[in-house]
């Protein structure tokens, strides 16, 4: 029980300590937009980044081969 309350009131802290940064800013309608989506974009990059990298460790299986050849594709003559 006690671990619920102090999260809750670490998110109200974490609440107030935004709130005072936000008062702050000298154009909030233009800063906070700006910064929700540089934000947004910056977490797409990243994302995307990893997804990359870890596609490229993973190795890929390589197809099962069937034993028949295609009409136009016989190399073998």
């Amino acid at each position: 029980m006690a671990d619920k309350i102090d999260k809750s009131q670490r998110g109200s802290v974490q609440l107030i300590a935004t709130i005072t940064k936000l008062a702050a800013l000298r154009n909030p309608r233009r800063d906070i937009p700006r910064a929700t989506m540089l934000g947004t974009i910056a977490a797409a990059v990243v994302y995307m980044l990893s997804l990359t990298a870890a596609s490229g460790i993973v190795p890929t299986p390589e197809p099962p081969r069937t034993g028949r050849r295609r009409r136009g594709h016989d190399h073998a003559r």
